[in-house]
């Protein structure tokens, strides 16, 4: 066998491994997790205030990504859309809600954490 051959050989095994492990990291979940806090913004509350806005939230957000809004029980318009998930689910639910879903998986409602500490667990958990 020539070295060209097997050069070539070497090539297709390399571009098939390649091929496999390209298709196992596609597979993977990819979803990216979003928060949403659903709210009567007319009944904020400075504590609902600082959970919100809280470092400790902050910065789970940012180290893992979160996509993470804040809306309006109330709130309508097309600027919604990527939003609306979280409306639907929080409807008849006690407010503040914090609604998370990964990528377009069924979204799960919960009651906003009372403390900033308390809601970085869970979106770290989450």
């Amino acid at each position: 066998m020539t070295n060209l051959r097997r050069f070539a050989i070497l090539l297709l095994l390399l571009a098939f491994a390649a091929g496999v492990y390209l298709r196992h990291e596609q597979a993977a979940p990819s979803g990216q997790l979003t928060a949403v806090v659903v709210e009567d913004s007319a009944h904020r509350t400075p504590t609902i205030g600082a959970v919100i806005g809280a470092p400790e939230v902050l910065a789970v957000v940012k180290a893992k990504h979160i996509a993470w809004h804040v809306v309006d029980q109330a709130a309508t318009g097309p600027d919604l859309a990527e939003v609306q998930f979280a409306l639907d689910a929080s409807k008849n639910k006690p407010l503040p809600a914090l609604v998370m879903r990964h990528g377009t998986s069924k979204a799960k409602v919960i009651s906003l954490p009372k403390t900033a500490v308390a809601a970085a667990a869970v979106l770290s958990a989450s």
